[in-house]
């Protein structure tokens, strides 16, 4: 009951927004592992500088359906980048000289991994503002099993790669557990625009929220401009 917690929406809403940050970070991470041979002196948080910087213009468009063609570009990249890893991972498995250590983990690492399972079906957090913009309401709950679905899909070949492949060896980011070459290269490509998309579609709901609070008007307007702006300030601050 909202009316008994008043405030909880407005603090869930923020630990999604400072959640949403991650997607800015392992971009900035992906970029600078890429290029750290021809732009040696743009360090990591250079980077992630330079991305709050570039994205703080297209924050100012309102609702999804306003930006319709970032959650295609989105679903894109991960389709293709979730492929290629999968590709290179089974080629760093071909290569395979020694057998793949899998080690009993402790119930904190189990709740570790299950924070990370969580985090990477967060986008979740912005079906009420999608389905307020679909045409037909109802189906909803078909379009989110829909997505759900080929989310998983896309999710599990990397998952088993991974574990088969780099067992207790994996990075935190597969990405650089891959060996270097062209396959491995598109992948981190794609996966960086991915989510540079999901940090737009997951900070959404967010900034909206912020705007009711400050009777921000649903239109494009200069109140939208600053405070969406403060609202990449304060993140990255």
């Amino acid at each position: 009951d909202t009316n008994r917690l008043p405030h909880l929406p407005t603090a869930l809403y923020a630990i999604v927004g400072y959640g949403s940050l991650v997607s800015l970070l392992m971009s900035a991470q992906i970029v600078q592992e890429l290029l750290k041979e021809v732009l040696p002196q743009v360090g990591y948080c250079k980077w992630f500088l330079l991305f709050a910087a570039a994205i703080t213009p297209p924050m100012w468009l309102g609702s999804p359906k306003d930006f319709w063609i970032v959650g295609f570009g989105a679903v894109l990249a991960t389709f293709v980048g979730c492929i290629l890893i999968f590709c290179q991972t089974v080629i760093d498995g071909i290569h395979l000289t020694e057998p793949v250590p899998h080690n009993s983990h402790s119930i904190n690492g189990f709740f570790y991994a299950f924070g990370t399972i969580l985090f990477s079906y967060g986008g979740a957090a912005t079906f009420p503002t999608i389905q307020n913009d679909m045409a037909h309401r109802e189906k909803f709950p078909i379009s989110a099993a829909i997505g759900f679905t080929i989310v998983l899909s896309l999710y599990m070949p990397v998952v088993l790669g991974g574990y088969f492949v780099f067992g207790d060896n994996i990075k935190d980011n597969i990405l650089l557990s891959l060996h270097g070459g062209m396959i491995s290269t598109g992948a981190n490509i794609l996966l960086a625009t991915h989510l540079i998309c999901a940090f737009f579609i997951v900070i959404n709901p967010v900034s909206q929220h912020i705007e009711q609070i400050f009777n921000v008007p649903h239109k494009f307007c200069l109140k939208r401009v600053v405070v969406r702006t403060l609202m990449v300030v304060l993140m990255v601050a």
